[in-house]
């Protein structure tokens, strides 16, 4: 029986950005220093949903009683 991995932490923001400049970026021929953007954009995407807020749960509408006639 294969046991699972431990749960990992929540990246950071820094994280992320380290991430990002440890993969995505170069340095061109004439000393240049650039970023390549899909392969940022792809980890951006995939840590992203983590840093997005939930919106606050709204309580279910009571219907209203009607009115006397």
């Amino acid at each position: 029986m294969t046991e699972d991995p431990p749960p990992r932490r929540p990246l950071t923001a820094e994280d992320v950005v380290r991430r990002i400049a440890a993969e995505c970026a170069f340095i061109s021929a004439n000393g240049e220093v650039g970023i390549r953007l899909r392969p940022a954009a792809a980890l951006v995407r995939q840590y992203g949903d983590q840093f997005r807020r939930v919106p606050p749960r709204r309580r279910p509408r009571t219907p209203k009683s009607p009115g006397l006639l």
